[in-house]
């Protein structure tokens, strides 16, 4: 599991920080592997070689789609849902983390480490 924090002006104009958590789990690993030609790694350096803007778009929308959620409170469960998703795409905080992951190739690299690298605990 990943977090993320971010301060932004909010729709009543004030400024405000949220924070999010993305993870995960070695099935959707998989799913990702399995969909992206040559694995989600070689696919992700090969778009970005090749200047596929929109490629590199919809695959990290894809990604947080998919890892966006809801730590359970007894720690045993990582809840998503359609509901949480779309209450992150439709907040503050998921525009200013798409343009950093599409525009900075480092945090892009560690942020989607970051939200595989506990892969063995579930």
């Amino acid at each position: 599991m990943i977090k993320h924090k971010e301060t932004f002006i909010n729709f009543l104009g004030k400024e405000d920080e949220e924070e999010v958590a993305f993870h995960l789990n070695k099935a959707e690993i998989a799913e990702l592997e399995i969909t992206h030609k040559g694995g989600l790694k070689a696919y992700l350096e090969y778009i970005a070689k090749t200047d596929n803007g929109t490629a590199v778009m919809d695959t990290f929308k894809t990604i947080l789609g998919m890892g966006i959620g809801v730590k359970s409170p007894d720690g045993k469960r990582f809840m998503k849902s359609e509901e949480i998703k779309q209450d992150f795409f439709n907040g503050c905080v998921y525009p200013k983390l798409f343009i950093k992951l599409c525009t900075d190739a480092k945090f892009a690299s560690d942020f989607i480490n970051g939200m595989c690298v506990e892969i063995k605990k579930c």
